[in-house]
C-alpha cells in the first residue's frame, strides 16, 4: 500500500510523465499463458510491427524498393530482349499507379518472367528479396520484443519474410531454432498434429527467401492461390493447420488483424482455440475495438500501453511473471527516480 501511494504521488507530482506507461498485466491472461506454457501449447503469431521496431521498412517501402531494384538490374535476367527505355518506363508507371501493393508485386513478377531467360528465372526472381530480408542490416541489431519473448517457450507463426525471430531465438537460447519455410513443407513435420522438433519452431506462413518463388506469398496471385484456390494441396494444408491449432493459445503481436483471409483460415471461432492480441491504446473508441474483436473475430484484446515503446516493457513483465521471478521493477524504478530528483533539488 505504501509503494502504491508513493507511485501515485510521484506521477501526480510529475503530471503523469515518466517511463512506467506499460499496462498492468491481466491476471486471467497471465494464467492462460502459464497454462499454455506448461502444456506446450503456446503460439506467438508475429506480424511486421515487431520487426519494424528494428528499423525494417514498411510494406509500401518494400514494394517501392522492389520496383526500383528491377529498373536497374535487367542484366540479371539474361534476356534475349534488349535493355530498352521501355523497361524503365513501364516500371516508372507501375510505381506511380494506384494498384494495390500486392498487384504491383504481381506485375513485377510478370515482367520478370516475361523477359527472363527461362533457365535463370527461378534463381533471380527473388534476388531482391534475398538481399532485402536477409542481407540488409537493420538499424538496431537487437529486437527487444523478440528477445523477451524468447524467454517464454513457444512456437512461432509469422507472415514476415525475414529471419529476425530465428536470430533472436538463437541469441537468447544459444540453440539453432527449427524453421519451417513454407506451407508446402508444414505437414512433413507433424506427428499426431504436433510439430516434431527438439527446439523452438518458427513457421513462415507466407514463406521466406529460402523457398521457391511459388511459395513466397507477396503478390496478389500468390495470395489468391493460397487463400482462395481450393486445390488439394491447399485444402490439405489448412486442414493440417486447423488440426494443429486444436488446444492451442495464440497471441498476436505486431499484427494489424486486418488480413481477414488469414484469420478466417485459422478458424479462431472454435471453442478449443484461445486467441489474444496485444494492442496499443489510443483510439477514441477502444472499447468498441475490444468488443468487436471479441464478438466477431473471437480474439481477446490485451492492451499493452499507450505507445509502441511500451510493448517491450510489457513483454518483459509478462516473461518475468511466467518464469516465476518477477522483478520488483516498479520499486527499483521509483527509487532511482526519487534519487535523481533529490540530486536535481540540491
Amino acid at each position: 500500500m505504501i509503494i502504491i501511494g508513493l507511485l501515485n504521488l510521484y506521477f501526480i507530482k510529475n503530471n503523469g510523465r515518466g517511463t512506467m506507461t506499460a499496462a498492468i498485466l491481466n491476471k486471467d491472461f497471465v494464467e492462460q499463458i502459464e497454462k499454455a506454457k506448461e502444456n506446450n501449447s503456446l503460439i506467438f503469431f508475429i506480424g511486421a510491427g515487431v520487426t519494424a521496431s528494428q528499423g525494417y521498412s514498411s510494406w509500401n517501402d518494400y514494394v517501392r524498393h522492389l520496383i526500383e531494384y528491377w529498373k536497374y538490374n535487367f542484366d540479371k535476367l539474361k534476356s534475349e530482349y534488349p535493355y530498352k527505355t521501355d523497361w524503365i518506363s513501364q516500371l516508372d508507371w507501375l510505381e506511380k499507379s494506384t494498384f494495390s501493393n500486392e498487384r504491383k508485386v504481381d506485375i513485377v513478377r510478370y515482367l520478370v518472367k516475361k523477359y527472363a531467360k527461362q533457365s535463370v528465372f527461378e534463381d533471380e526472381v527473388l534476388s531482391f528479396e534475398r538481399q532485402y530480408f536477409n542481407e540488409l542490416v537493420p538499424v538496431s541489431s537487437q529486437n527487444l520484443i523478440l528477445n523477451q519473448l524468447a524467454r517464454i517457450p513457444a512456437i512461432y507463426i509469422t507472415t514476415n519474410y525475414d529471419s529476425q525471430i530465428e536470430k533472436s531465438l538463437k541469441q537468447q537460447l544459444e540453440v539453432e531454432p527449427f524453421a519451417i519455410h513454407s506451407t508446402e513443407s508444414f505437414g512433413k513435420y507433424l506427428v499426431n498434429n504436433e510439430i516434431n522438433s527438439p527446439t523452438s519452431t518458427v513457421i513462415h506462413l507466407h514463406g521466406d527467401t529460402f523457398v521457391k518463388s511459388s511459395n513466397f506469398i507477396s503478390s496478389s496471385k500468390s495470395y489468391s492461390d493460397l487463400y482462395y484456390k481450393d486445390s488439394d494441396e491447399n485444402l490439405l494444408f489448412f486442414k493440417k493447420i486447423k488440426d494443429f491449432l486444436i488446444g492451442k493459445t495464440i497471441v498476436f503481436l505486431g499484427y494489424g488483424l486486418e488480413e481477414d483471409q488469414v484469420l478466417a483460415k485459422l478458424n479462431l471461432s472454435r471453442k478449443n482455440v484461445s486467441a489474444y492480441a496485444l494492442m496499443k491504446r489510443g483510439q477514441k473508441f477502444d472499447n468498441l475495438i475490444e468488443d468487436y474483436y471479441k464478438e466477431r473475430q473471437f480474439i481477446q484484446i490485451e492492451w499493452y500501453g499507450t505507445s509502441f515503446d511500451d510493448l517491450p516493457k510489457y513483454v518483459e513483465k509478462l516473461a518475468d511473471r511466467i518464469n516465476g521471478f518477477e522483478k520488483d521493477s516498479n520499486l527499483i524504478q521509483l527509487k532511482n527516480m526519487l534519487q535523481a530528483e533529490a540530486y536535481e533539488d540540491e
